[in-house]
């Protein structure tokens, strides 16, 4: 067993299982594992079990442009310069969930094969279960891979507004403000950084 074998639902498991340390663990973690009832097996069986896998770091593994789960094939848009505006609000939303769940932030870029428009003629539902059956170090793979690009997109918003704000003629303290307060936007604001510097403009010409 390695963690290839594993699907985004039971690393979930396995994480909840690893939260509580008792006397259960090992035998709990088993039981998700291999999907077999310890209570009821002899001792000396439990040894056919390797469960030492959860241990290692889950690996990074190539990227593919289409996914088959449970029976659909499922588009993968990795050029989050394609992302639509519902796609990242949606993707910030799910960020900002009490508990992130990666099958959400996944299903912003997996569409069904002929579907043109995100989150239209399918379920999205649907779509974030298929995405649970997905082996763990492919979900990972592929979450790392969006946030990465995410956060060059970041810094590339960053540094556009960081020369746009030194361009404008203004108040060297109130420059230095603003230049204090782009440090602290998340990428929500940069992205609205347009309204944001219009803003700005409009204050000045007041």
């Amino acid at each position: 067993m390695k963690w290839s074998d594993i699907t985004l639902k039971q690393f979930y498991e396995i994480k909840d299982i690893l939260s509580v340390e008792d006397d259960w663990t090992y035998l709990n973690l088993i039981d998700c594992i291999y999907g077999v009832d310890c209570q009821n097996l002899p001792i000396n069986e439990l040894k056919k079990f390797d469960i030492s896998f959860i241990k290692e770091p889950i690996p990074e593994v190539k990227l593919q442009k289409t996914y088959t789960i449970n029976g659909t094939t499922y588009n993968s848009n990795c050029d989050i310069t394609k992302v639509t505006v519902a796609q990242f609000i949606d993707y910030q939303n799910y960020l900002k969930e009490d508990e992130v769940r990666l099958e959400k932030l996944l299903s912003v870029f997996f569409m069904p094969e002929g579907s043109k428009d995100y989150n239209t003629g399918y379920d999205i539902i649907k779509v974030q279960e298929d995405l649970l059956l997905l082996p763990i170090d492919v979900a990972q793979s592929i979450g790392f891979f969006f946030g990465k690009q995410f956060r060059v997109l970041f810094l590339l918003f960053r540094y556009c507004l960081k020369k746009q704000v030194k361009k404008l003629k203004m108040n060297k303290q109130k420059k230095k403000e603003l230049l204090e307060n782009l440090k602290k936007m998340d990428l929500w604001g940069l992205v609205s950084s347009l309204t944001y510097l219009n803003t700005v403009k409009s204050q000045m010409k007041q």
